[in-house]
């Protein structure tokens, strides 16, 4: 077997990963979560623990369980716990409403739901008779807490039942929901080849290893969460949860952070904040950015404020378990070779780009759907045989709905999500193209552009931004602003401003929201002239 350390083999599924690392280094840090470590061997035990409860509990192969909580040593070791009992773990978002996290639990029928108490309201309309384990809390007649349920994996019956249980790469070890930004979510299933190809090659190309500090702020239950921690673990790293994500420059100055990923408004806060100069940043190594335009000069602002820093940028999806593109590091002063690509397909994938009504390949430098194969793309959709089957070729490919263009050298450029396109006036315009020119407008931090309908071109552009605290930036000019940089059927012929646009847990702007508040009849703000 192929070595990627000393310590985890490539291939291994993630409890063979754990164990690996508990052998080889068990006093070596893995995980802090507010100033509280755990070591290998600490997070090896907690979840052969877990996995023995799970087992006591219950749960055969192929039931799933339900976690509801925030990035907690508990949630980390509950997933290597699901791939040593062989059950499927379903991360749920909890900044979802109650009647979604519902349509969730509905659809993925867990077996057993594990919660921080906070979250209880989330369940308010989903099945009262489902089974449930308070982290965080006592216990008492309608409660049955962490610490008691756990006791009941060191029975010897668990333990020897759990190491009866059979190991299956190709099984599913994790259902993650896409985040519905185009319509309600659908279950992911992810199996362990899926996972540990992911984490062996991002831990490489993320130049990863093992006295290197991770901080991490995205969601375990988003993939880009779950690629940043276990992409760490599998290097043999120390994953760190700070007790105020918001405070990254003093995180990183104290603890001498020496990787991190964010989402472009957490970038933005870091970069708009007086006191980040005050700190040494130069720990900071690599940092990872994605999952939303980020135009205008915010990453060469953050280049600036942090320059020994290597910048990377990559594509994926939930159904692709996370990043198959990477593109070139960069540092500041160094000139964008490549601007805006995501990167060339990493080590064992392959792209194609297709015309969507005809199911052609198109040649390099022309638009079309990107379709992507390799050993990460998902088994499917769970209990959705036919949207796996439009989406999930039986050659391997994955049909992903973006839009982008491939050039001559491999390296993939996104133009919009299919669905977000807007055709005005017979003309093609992507979104995410009028969503960079008005990132470069100085007062916008965040932009959303849709189509919406118009009697006389079928379609116009809608945008709708927030802008900095006392901005008295106008729709007339910010539209001004775009036809310096777009043709003119490409700007917005409507603006409207929000304090915050809505999102998802990672990062992403939910458009489908926008859409229902103007189907609702929410007012919209100045119409453009023109």
């Amino acid at each position: 077997m192929t070595e990627l350390s000393a310590h985890a083999p490539i291939g291994a599924t993630m409890g063979e990963v754990l164990a690996a690392h508990a052998g080889g280094r068990p006093g070596s840090p893995a995980l802090t979560v507010a100033g509280e470590t755990w070591t290998y061997a600490d997070l090896d035990e907690a979840a052969t623990r877990l996995a023995g409860a799970l087992v006591a509990g219950g749960l055969r192969p192929g039931d799933r369980v339900a976690m509801i909580a925030r990035n907690r040593r508990e949630f980390v070791a509950l997933h290597f716990a699901a791939s040593r009992a062989r059950v499927i773990l379903v991360g749920i978002n909890w900044r979802l409403s109650p009647v979604e996290v519902a349509q969730i639990l509905e659809d993925a029928e867990p077996a057993l739901v594990i919660l921080e108490p906070e979250w209880e309201v989330l369940l308010r309309d989903a099945d009262p008779a489902l089974a449930k384990v308070w982290l965080d809390a006592p216990g008492g007649p309608a409660q049955v807490s962490y610490d008691e349920w756990l006791a009941a994996g060191d029975a010897p019956e668990a333990r020897a039942a759990l190491a009866q249980r059979p190991v299956d790469p190709e099984a599913t070890v994790m259902m993650l929901y896409t985040t519905g930004t185009t319509g309600l979510p659908k279950g992911v299933m992810l199996s362990e080849t899926n996972m540990t190809a992911m984490i062996a090659e991002v831990s490489v190309r993320w130049r990863m290893r093992p006295d290197m500090r991770f901080f991490a702020i995205l969601p375990l239950f988003h993939v880009s969460g779950t690629g940043c921690f276990f992409s760490t673990l599998h290097a043999g790293g120390e994953v760190v949860v700070p007790a105020d994500p918001g405070d990254i420059a003093r995180t990183v100055e104290e603890l001498r952070i020496t990787h991190s990923a964010l989402v472009p408004t957490l970038i933005s806060q870091l970069v708009h904040d007086p006191r980040a100069r005050e700190y040494d940043l130069t720990s900071l190594e690599v940092l990872i950015y994605g999952a939303a335009p980020s135009g205008g000069t915010l990453i060469t602002d953050a280049m600036a404020l942090m320059p020994e820093c290597g910048f990377t940028q990559g594509y994926g999806l939930t159904e692709t378990c996370g990043g198959v593109a990477v593109a070139p590091f960069r540092k500041h002063g160094e000139v964008d070779d490549l601007p805006g690509t995501v990167g060339q397909p990493t080590t064992h994938y392959e792209f194609r780009i297709v015309e969507p009504a005809t199911l052609d390949e198109v040649p390099a430098g022309t638009d079309g759907e990107v379709w992507v194969r390799g050993p990460q793309n998902a088994l499917g959709y769970w209990q959705r045989p036919e949207e796996t089957a439009h989406s999930f070729l039986p050659d391997g490919w994955f049909r992903t709905g973006d839009i982008g263009v491939v050039d001559e050298d491999g390296y993939l450029y996104l133009k919009d999500r299919l669905k977000d396109m807007i055709i005005s006036g017979g003309e093609n315009v992507y979104s995410v193209e009028v969503e960079s020119a008005l990132m470069t407008h100085p007062d916008v931090l965040e932009a959303a552009v849709y189509g919406i309908p118009d009697e006389r071109w079928g379609e116009v552009v809608k945008a709708v931004v927030a802008v900095t605290p006392g901005s008295r930036v106008t729709a007339e000019e910010l539209v001004e602003h775009t036809r310096t940089r777009l043709a003119r059927y490409k700007c917005p012929r409507v603006v409207e401003f929000m304090d915050a646009l809505p999102k998802s847990g990672s990062g992403k702007i939910i458009k489908h929201g926008l859409r229902a508040r103007d189907r609702a009849g929410v007012p919209e703000s100045a119409p453009a002239a023109g």
